[in-house]
């Protein structure tokens, strides 16, 4: 995480070339979709135990994924997972008003949308949380800010495109772990991806059901408290490489 945010910084201030920088972040962009798991698992148990240090961490974060500190736990950690067993209240909620499936897009363009707009209409609830978010969302977007208004092009190939790239790829698995699934038990409301491969670079991020129940369980155990559960999932919501489904439907 810390590497490619060192990387970001030193084609932003020592190299010469855009062409270069946009070639480098190309390459970098699988790992820094790594950020994604980073962010999710910090959020719901955080890495370092000294608060300042996690601060830094999450500025890091930020610069990959463009959510700033305290983001993801209103929208997240106090939103999605309290309310995640209603589609339509959920801010990354895959119901339309009437309770019909949304396409994708749509749901990308709700789920963008809510990703900055919920922890406002939340934060109130918990004030504290709210003004320690709002500090901090003024002080990444300065520094953004000033990365911007400094080289306006290499900002953009740096900083932007990458956050608008992980913005879309966390909406997008949120749609792939929930779509379709109106429940009210834990068991039948997410999809898991069982792949060992997956598991491994995404920090068992496959283990959606099991995350759901345990939420502040620490992502090494969950593998474990899986199996435990794996017995009361469906079958078709237990899933590996052959047997995912198709449920992007694009413009549907």
């Amino acid at each position: 995480m810390f590497g490619c945010f060192a990387i970001q910084l030193s084609l932003y201030f020592f190299e010469a070339s855009l062409s270069t920088a946009a070639i480098v972040m190309a390459v970098i962009l699988p790992a820094q979709q790594l950020a994604r798991a980073c962010l999710h698992f910090h959020y719901h148990c955080s890495v370092f135990v000294v608060p300042a240090l996690n601060r830094l961490y999450e500025v890091a974060l930020f610069f990959c994924t463009g959510l700033s500190p305290h983001q993801f736990t209103l929208h997240h950690v106090l939103g999605h997972h309290v309310l995640y067993f209603n589609p339509r209240r959920d801010p990354l909620g895959w119901q339309r008003a009437d309770g019909a499936k949304m396409t994708f897009l749509e749901f990308l363009a709700k789920g963008t949308v809510n990703l900055y707009r919920f922890p406002f209409q939340l934060g109130p609830r918990y004030p504290r949380i709210f003004r320690r978010f709002k500090r901090w969302l003024a002080f990444v977007l300065g520094l953004l800010g000033v990365l911007v208004a400094l080289d306006p092009a290499r900002a953009l190939i740096i900083w932007v495109i990458p956050m608008v790239v992980l913005l879309v790829d966390i909406i997008r698995l949120n749609w792939w772990h929930h779509v379709g699934l109106e429940a009210s038990d834990h068991a039948r409301a997410s999809r898991n991806d069982l792949r060992r491969a997956y598991n491994i670079i995404t920090f068992n991020s496959g283990y959606h059901t099991v995350h759901h129940i345990h939420p502040g369980k620490h992502w090494s155990l969950l593998a474990a408290e899986h199996q435990a559960i794996a017995h009361t999932i469906p079958d078709e919501l237990n899933q590996g490489s052959t047997n995912a489904p198709d449920v992007l439907h694009f413009g549907r």
